[in-house]
């Protein structure tokens, strides 16, 4: 045999007998764009998949990445200033979160926890001002000095413990969202088998608020309640029922609305009405 045919065969041999540790395999696959998520500080790179590797780096909260390949024991690779290097995959989403308004952590009512997320595509901040003449001038939608965001939104929601971010289908266009007001806002269940819900308000008049209504079903969809609009916000008054008022000044009566919210099709029933002289107190349920 040849020296060039006998080095030939030990390239095989070896190439036969190359096994990768399994608790480091490897799975190939099509690249895919992240974004780092934490909580605080930085996420650290390393130069393997591992604790036991040296940190060559680290990287900042809604930092974008590429990822080339994924680990069986939870890591991904990445490149770090042009080179290979690897981060923990539970910090990466698949959303940049860094243009969130608002998010409610919101249980189902199996108390299984998600949080939905209110994202901006484009958006504008600014004080509601008597001096403006466009979306944030005073009006009785915002007093002087409240602050003020106008954008297009999307919702969107993820799973506790997840980090696969999906997009519900729901989203609101040149929404003006008052922050000082809280028009966007939860309503924690108080009963066991009780979804908690979630609110994208606005103000109507200067005695009326519209919103719509979202809880998250069993099967960890966003469903959409249809539209209350209310002078008080809705409070609970047992499991899946709630209560709206509201004020008629033509007539200076307050009307009430009670409502039973069916989890199964995601529709309120309206179960009884009547007009009140006055409110004497109400209940504040939201946050």
């Amino acid at each position: 045999m040849s020296i060039k045919n006998m080095l030939k065969y030990l390239i095989v041999l070896l190439l036969m007998f190359v096994i990768l540790p399994t608790n480091h395999a490897v799975f190939a696959a099509s690249t895919q764009t992240k974004y780092v998520d934490i909580q605080s500080g930085s996420l650290t790179v390393r130069s393997g998949p591992g604790t036991s590797y040296k940190k060559i780096g680290s990287l900042k909260k809604h930092a974008k990445v590429t990822v080339y390949n994924k680990t069986k024991n939870g890591w991904s690779e990445i490149r770090y200033h042009k080179k290979k290097a690897y981060v923990y995959n539970k910090y990466l989403v698949n959303i940049n979160l860094k243009n969130t308004r608002v998010s409610y952590t919101l249980k189902d009512s199996k108390k299984t926890k998600y949080k939905v997320y209110l994202i901006a595509s484009k958006e504008q901040r600014a004080k509601a001002s008597f001096n403006a003449s466009g979306w944030n001038t005073v009006w009785a939608g915002a007093d002087p000095g409240d602050l003020l965001y106008n954008g297009d939104y999307k919702l969107y929601v993820r799973k506790n413990g997840s980090n696969q971010i999906t997009y519900t289908g729901y989203q609101r266009k040149d929404y003006i969202y008052n922050k000082t007001r809280h028009m966007v806002y939860a309503l924690p269940a108080k009963y066991k088998g009780q979804p908690d819900l979630f609110a994208i308000g606005e103000t109507m008049s200067s005695n009326y608020e519209e919103a719509q209504l979202f809880y998250i079903n069993n099967e960890g969809k966003v469903k959409k309640v249809q539209t209350l609009s209310y002078t008080y916000r809705p409070k609970i008054t047992g499991k899946n029922t709630y209560q709206t008022v509201g004020y008629n000044n033509a007539i200076g009566k307050w009307h009430v609305w009670n409502y039973r919210l069916d989890v199964a099709n995601g529709k309120f029933k309206t179960t009884s009405t009547k007009k009140i002289n006055a409110v004497k107190s109400w209940r504040k349920d939201w946050k």
